[in-house]
């Protein structure tokens, strides 16, 4: 079970970390019970009463504060000797804990609390998770990359058609409608496939109380190149006026809260009569109003789903088709009407339908949501009673992965890597000998994905989902929850200079929200006990001092810019800090005072110039994520090292000459092999090879033998190989045929300088699921070496002189592919599909030069038409040497070709040579 959780607090840590002395016995025994009454009213399905749910609180608050006590005795210098060394005053509170429990079940028995029915096996129904078949849902994680777009075609083609008009002033169109009615996605879906015909855009979200400077730079960072960035965000304002002040732009504004805000960002977009356009989306009519003031503006009002579209949707949230399907019509009629056609209500109604195994949705739970007049109430309503049902339903260790959503800001995704770290280094997963804390942490996040409490986020640029969104009204609900339960702190609850009514124990603030910015100045002693600090945004000269913070345990800086060297120096007084994520800080160098952190679990320092760190020796460090990280001696010590990120293997250059490799073969990839056989709990290891490897004679070829002989021995199930040298490929084939790596489940390869053709040899990396490749060449037979890999998912093939003939795409090639990316940026795009090919793409990137492509072919027929999974296509084309209507016949036969796909995947152009988009 987990250690921490939002229901039961600490008291699973607490009991766990309590002395054995005699002295503990009793209160060992309170706790017990104590945690017995907080596990009948936690287990999933169970819904408290207010008064129940008050009681709860009290229970964890006097949990947290014995397990607060605790921590600071064994912080200091004496609370780690037997307990006939403690203060007596320390010892006087073992009694006082103990008359506070009994006094606390006391309050719940005279309430009669202590006697409501609770769960008959309250221990089992917490660790439950859901029994039903996960691996037949697997097709909801990968279709997520398209949304379900029941009932918006009308919308879609009314929007458009006031879009694209004849109108050259600049235009606003606003969406208005309640939240989860279907804004976003309609306004996703009109930007995704009108971007294409104007000169550049953007899409942001405000929120509220948004930061206006912050949404300025997003938008510039969308449409500007980066030689014209301003360093000074002062000029952010000029500068983005002058440059669209000549480009026919569209941007999207969503999720407008104020007035104020609209004007101000309004304020900025030039009157430049080249037909822009600004799509903006509201909650709020008078919002709305504000927007279309023109006569030539444009207010939709978007309604709700008629029932047969709420069906339709509902049971494409189930079920991957109509023919699947196992639910009693009637409870989905029930469901259906329930939601009122609110496409959020029906995608989390149809997720509690997905999660749950068919013999159980008739339970109680379901009947409280068919047979509860919801109907009659208003959309929020609706949507309360629903995510209320939705939560109670959830596995007791999934609640609190849920609530913690609320300490990431609003309308920003959610990284995946970062999310489970931190649920990790929370306590909120719990340990297993089948599964590794990661693989508990992936799982947990399809559970929420499965429910539709979360919508993943893919990149174009790899198979599976990077992170996560929530949705603002399901962000609300669990803000609210963690509130009512003293789970998270928010930066506004400080930001007045009130005192907190409850003690605060997770603490976010998003800089980037006007009424935050002030969160910090001065409430660092508000913040005396808490266990979690997380900052977003521009703290600037505000960040309190960490030394105050003697418990926390998990701190995220990620992001924060002007972070400063000696911010960090008193690092060192954390002693319970398990996660410290400084990605994005800028950070040169971490101090000494690192080394103190016994209990650090998991260090972030990507996009830091961190590439050096002191000797660790033999902390308990799980995870390092860094991008250049250089091996130093000793880290094999290391024992509990899961996840290492990414190794730079250079040479050790000769001390007479450091360009010079010397001769006794001395290099880093001894240490790296050394990593790898000391590091039995390794599962996951990016390396980078120095890109000087790829050109160097004298490299030593044993120490690769060694390392890949000892990475196969291993059981490492991740492996990333970063810029691994060209002339090394054909020793990983034969050094992997003799002794195969059985237990690698992804293997990422990225290879470093030109192949001239596609070896033969590279049919023998059964498990190769990424590559990245470049040759001068691509022929038939080695384009069908690569289309016969069983298990590759990602194909980056970089082609220097593209091909001398057309090469057809077959049927039987590249069966699992979802993501392909071919670069032929000066060359002809000398690919052609034929129907059926590739059955399982999602994802398709190719680069070409429409001149040459047009010369050596005579079209532009690639047969795209036939990718019927396709989601989204990228087409960067060359304009070297191309006249505009060579441009434009590209681009029309690319549309034609997309436009038959019965799914309408999301199409985009742009240039090679340049960031501007190319006009549609």
């Amino acid at each position: 079970m987990a250690m921490v959780s939002a229901s039961l607090g600490p008291i699973n840590s607490l009991l766990d970390k309590l002395p054995a002395e005699p002295e503990f016995t009793d209160l060992r025994q309170s706790l017990e019970d104590l945690r017995q009454h907080l596990l009948r009213f936690s287990a999933r399905g169970a819904v408290r009463s207010k008064l129940v749910q008050q009681w709860m609180k009290l229970l964890r608050e006097l949990a947290y504060d014995v397990d607060d006590w605790m921590d600071s005795l064994l912080i200091r210098p004496w609370g780690r000797f037997k307990i006939k060394w403690w203060p007596s005053r320390q010892l006087a509170r073992i009694q006082e804990f103990k008359d506070k429990i009994r006094n606390m079940l006391d309050y719940g028995a005279s309430f009669g609390i202590i006697n409501i029915p609770g769960i008959d096996h309250p221990a089992a129904a917490a660790d439950e998770l859901v029994s039903s078949n996960r691996s037949s849902l697997g097709w909801i994680m990968d279709d997520e990359q398209k949304p379900c777009l029941v009932g918006l075609d009308g919308p879609r083609s009314e929007i458009v058609q006031h879009l694209m008009d004849d109108e050259q002033m600049v235009k606003v169109i606003c969406i208005v409608g309640p939240g989860g009615i279907g804004k976003t996605t309609l306004a996703r879906e009109v930007f995704g496939r009108q971007r294409s015909q104007f000169d550049c855009g953007a899409f942001v979200q405000l929120g509220r109380n948004p930061s206006v400077v912050a949404t300025l730079i997003d938008i510039a960072r969308q449409v500007m190149p980066k030689s014209l960035f301003p360093c000074d965000d002062k000029l952010i304002a000029k500068k983005l006026w002058e440059f669209l002040g000549s480009k026919r732009y569209f941007i999207v504004i969503e999720d407008i809260w104020c007035v104020s805000a609209w004007c101000n960002l309004m304020g900025v977009l030039p009157e430049n009569n080249l037909g822009s356009r600004v799509l903006a989306t509201t909650e709020f009519k008078h919002v709305a109003n504000s927007c279309g003031v023109k006569s030539t503006d444009f207010i939709y009002l978007l309604k709700a789903l008629s029932e047969s579209d709420s069906r339709s949707l509902m049971l494409s949230r189930i079920y991957a088709s109509d023919e699947d399907c196992t639910v009693d019509s009637k409870i989905i009629q029930s469901l259906v009407k329930v939601c009122g056609g609110t496409p959020l209500a029906v995608s989390v109604a149809g997720g509690l339908l997905a999660a749950q195994p068919v013999t159980l949705i008739g339970s109680r739970v379901l009947e409280k949501a068919t047979l509860s007049p919801l109907n009659q109430d208003s959309t929020s309503q609706v949507m309360e009673k629903l995510l209320e049902i939705s939560y109670a339903d959830l596995p007791l260790h999934v609640k609190s992965c849920f609530l913690y959503l609320s300490t990431f800001p609003e309308n920003k995704t959610i990284k995946k890597d970062r999310l489970i770290h931190r649920w990790i280094c929370e306590g909120f997963i719990s340990a297993s000998n089948e599964e590794t804390y990661l693989e508990i942490g992936e799982r947990y996040f399809s559970e929420l994905a499965i429910r539709r409490l979360i919508q993943p986020v893919f990149d174009g640029n790899d198979d599976g989902p990077i992170g996560c969104s929530v949705h603002s009204v399901i962000l609300d609900f669990i803000s609210s929850l963690s509130s009512e339960e003293n789970f998270v702190t928010l930066g506004s609850t400080l930001s007045h200079g009130s005192y907190p009514r409850d003690t605060v124990r997770r603490f976010t603030v998003d800089c980037n929200k006007q009424d935050e910015t002030n969160a910090l100045a001065s409430n660092s002693v508000h913040l005396s006990r808490v266990r979690s600090f997380i900052v977003c945004g521009n703290a600037k000269k505000r960040m309190p001092d960490l030394s105050t913070f003697k418990l926390l345990r998990v701190l995220d800086l990620e992001d924060t810019e002007i972070l400063e060297y000696h911010q960090l120096k008193s690092i060192g007084n954390l002693p319970l800090l398990r996660y410290l994520g400084l990605q994005g800080t800028g950070i040169a160098k971490l101090p000494k005072q690192i080394l103190m952190l016994e209990n650090l679990n998991a260090l972030d320092l990507r996009r830091t110039m961190v590439t050096q760190l002191p000797t660790f020796g033999t902390l308990k460090l799980a995870s390092l994520l860094v991008d250049r990280l250089h091996l130093q001696r000793g880290m094999g010590e290391m024992r509990c090292m899961e996840e290492l990120s990414m190794v730079l293997v250079t040479p050790i250059r000769s001390e007479n000459d450091p360009s010079k490799i010397p001769v006794d073969g001395s290099d880093s990839l001894d240490d790296a092999a050394q990593l790898v056989s000391k590091s039995k709990k390794l599962r996951m290891l990016a390396v980078r090879f120095d890109s000087l490897f790829g050109g160097t004679k004298t490299y030593r070829q044993e120490g690769v033998m060694q390392f890949l002989d000892e990475v196969a021995k291993s059981s490492i199930q991740s492996l990333i190989l970063h810029d691994y040298p060209c002339s090394l490929v054909d020793l990983l084939v034969d050094c992997w045929s003799c002794t195969r790596p059985d237990r690698i489940r992804k293997f990422e390869l990225r290879i470093d300088g030109h192949l001239s053709k596609i070896p033969q040899k590279i049919a023998s990396l059964l498990c190769l699921m990424h590559l990245h490749i470049k040759v001068y060449e691509v022929e038939a037979e080695g384009l069908h070496i690569l289309g016969k890999l069983p298990n590759l998912i990602l194909l980056c093939l970089i082609s220097e002189f593209g091909s001398q003939e057309r090469l057809t795409i077959t049927r039987d090639c590249f069966q699992c592919l979802k993501v392909f990316l071919y670069y032929c940026q000066h060359h002809a795009m000398g690919l052609q599909f034929e129907p059926g090919a590739m059955p399982q793409l999602q994802r398709l990137r190719i680069s070409f030069e429409p001149l040459q492509t047009k010369s050596d072919y005579g079209n532009f027929s690639f047969g795209i038409q036939y990718l019927t999974r396709l989601a989204g296509v990228h087409a960067a084309i060359s304009c070297w040497l191309a006249t505009t209507l060579e441009l434009e016949s590209a681009k029309a036969a690319i549309r034609e070709q997309v436009s038959q796909i019965p799914n309408t995947p999301i199409l985009e152009f742009s240039r090679e040579d340049e960031l501007d988009t190319l006009n549609g």
